[in-house]
């Protein structure tokens, strides 16, 4: 599947192609120099949507999914020496302002996963399908919840989450990741 498919797939997915009915506005992809005092550059894909999760700016719709350009430095040295770094990419971000959550989250991004690639989906089997969870101590009972929700959302086993400890390199340093083979699904 070329990058292309995956970015196509995922904005057709959250526009009207999940099993829960919750369409989400597509938002083309903001300018890379940040419309915020605190950056420079856009580093996430949330960064566009700041102002509605701040509550400084009501969104114009309650649901969105966007591909964002993003570019990160704080490793910029690394950069080329290994596949793991980077500093131009796209954040694939589906975000709802106040009409679900983690547990709609997780749902969507499973189904998405999972659903075949002749329905739209990615095509990945449930059962290579692993679940990290990066450890924090001050969030620990965050995490577990986390955890706990995504095994039972999904129907995944325990055995399939991986809690990782502090100082574990993740694959992309986030709370929790879905990982199959070589791919990572931010959550």
């Amino acid at each position: 599947m070329l990058s292309a498919d995956i970015r196509s797939r995922w904005l057709k997915f959250f526009e009207s192609g999940n099993s829960l009915g919750l369409t989400h506005t597509v938002v083309p992809s903001a300018s890379l120099i940040a419309d915020d005092p605190n950056l420079l550059l856009v580093n996430a894909g949330m960064v566009p949507f700041k102002p509605y999760f701040l509550g400084e700016i009501t969104p114009p719709f309650v649901r969105a999914t966007s591909v964002q350009k993003c570019v990160r430095t704080l490793d910029i040295d690394e950069v080329g020496k290994t596949t793991r770094h980077a500093s131009f990419f796209q954040m694939c971000g589906n975000f709802s302002f106040g009409d679900y959550f983690k547990e709609g989250a997780i749902t969507l991004a499973w189904e998405l996963l999972t659903k075949s690639v002749a329905e739209g989906g990615y095509g990945f089997p449930e059962d290579r399908l692993w679940v990290t969870v990066y450890h924090v101590v001050r969030a620990q009972k965050f995490i577990s919840i986390v955890a706990l929700h995504m095994a039972q959302m999904v129907a995944l086993s325990q055995m399939r989450i991986v809690i990782l400890k502090f100082g574990t390199l993740s694959l992309c340093r986030t709370n929790a990741e879905l990982v199959a083979a070589r791919m990572v699904i931010q959550s």
